[in-house]
C-alpha cells in the first residue's frame, strides 16, 4: 500500500481527497488549524497538524516547502492535492 498525502485549504475538497485515497492506500491529511484537523480526523485518517509553522494557505513557496517536508517526515510515495488554482500552483 502507497503511502499518501493530502492537502486542500478547502476541508469538503480534503474529505473528497480521502475517499479517493482509500482506493490506492494509507492517507494522512496535512491541515493547518484545530479545526480542520479534528474535522479530518473524524474521518478516519491520520492528520499531521501544522499550526505552529505559521504557513498559510495563500503563501504557495511556504505551503509547497511545508508539503515538501510533510512527504518527506511521512515517506509518502502520492500527493493528493485540489484541482483549484491553490492546488494546481502547489503541484
Amino acid at each position: 500500500m502507497d503511502r499518501i498525502l493530502i492537502y486542500s485549504a478547502n476541508a469538503q475538497i480534503a474529505k473528497e481527497l480521502i475517499s479517493a485515497s482509500r482506493l490506492i492506500g494509507e492517507a494522512t491529511a496535512l491541515v493547518l488549524e484545530e479545526t480542520a484537523a479534528l474535522d479530518l480526523a473524524a474521518c478516519g485518517v491520520d492528520v499531521l497538524h501544522s499550526e505552529a509553522t505559521g504557513a498559510r494557505p495563500a503563501d504557495t513557496a511556504a505551503m509547497a516547502e511545508l508539503i515538501a517536508l510533510a512527504v518527506e517526515h511521512l515517506g509518502a510515495s502520492v500527493v493528493l492535492l485540489s484541482s483549484d488554482r491553490r492546488g494546481k500552483e502547489l503541484a
